[in-house]
């Protein structure tokens, strides 16, 4: 009689426990929305909240808005897309590497350990350099223009 009230006590508890587990697993995946989509790839509430903890990451600054923060993540995707389309090879392999390294020196030297995984925060890089050689080369592109013509 005794194990069979202790054997009821263990199943009510791990009954309890797989409730709680499940309704956690819900309300995570409930919180999980599409913020919006370029060529019918959709971005998500969680891609944001990686963009955010990278940006975290490299700039030790946590004021920055939610807005801003959306908008430099929407302009990230769209000069990516826009690699993507154009089959631009811009081997950034090297760059994305040392960046990467730098970023872990600083923050270990700050004692701040990432809380994000090695692949988004290159992913981030990524797309970050992309951006940034992309509106070089329109820079660059727009300073011949206006040098011929004058």
């Amino acid at each position: 009689m005794f194990s069979y009230l202790l054997l009821n006590k263990y199943l009510k508890f791990i009954l309890l426990c797989l409730i709680i587990i499940y309704l956690c697993l819900e309300i995570k995946a409930s919180e999980n929305k599409i913020i919006f989509k370029i060529n019918n790839k959709s971005f998500t509430s969680f891609d944001i909240e990686e963009r955010k903890k990278y940006i975290y990451l490299i700039n030790n600054n946590q004021n920055i808005s939610h807005e801003i923060l959306i908008e430099d993540y929407i302009s990230t995707i769209i000069f990516y897309e826009y690699y993507e389309n154009t089959k631009m090879k811009i081997d950034l392999s090297n760059q994305i590497n040392q960046i990467y390294k730098n970023i872990i020196t600083s923050n270990n030297n700050l004692g701040v350990i990432p809380s994000i995984p090695k692949n988004i925060i290159i992913k981030n890089i990524k797309y970050d350099l992309i951006r940034k050689s992309i509106l070089e080369e329109l820079i660059k592109n727009e300073n011949i223009n206006i040098l011929s013509s004058g």
